[in-house]
């Protein structure tokens, strides 16, 4: 199974949300109305039964500033 995530998955990941367990996540996730594809990539995660504290835990390198993305401003 192929993990991937998307940047529109991440309004799923309210910090409020955090910390957490892996189940109480899928959960969280299935109430919230998450696409299928996310909640089984979640699932597919390792359960060391450690706190989720962050998404960066999830997915450590998540694009959060343009420079992230790879593309310049002025470019467009």
């Amino acid at each position: 199974h192929i993990m991937y995530f998307t940047l529109a998955w991440n309004s799923f990941f309210e910090n409020d949300i955090f910390p957490c367990t892996k189940a109480e996540l899928i959960e969280y996730l299935e109430r919230s109305g998450a696409p299928m594809a996310l909640i089984d990539n979640i699932q597919e995660l390792e359960d060391d039964g450690e706190y989720i504290e962050s998404i960066y835990d999830i997915w450590p390198d998540i694009p959060v500033t343009n420079d992230d993305f790879g593309w310049e401003e002025d470019e467009y």
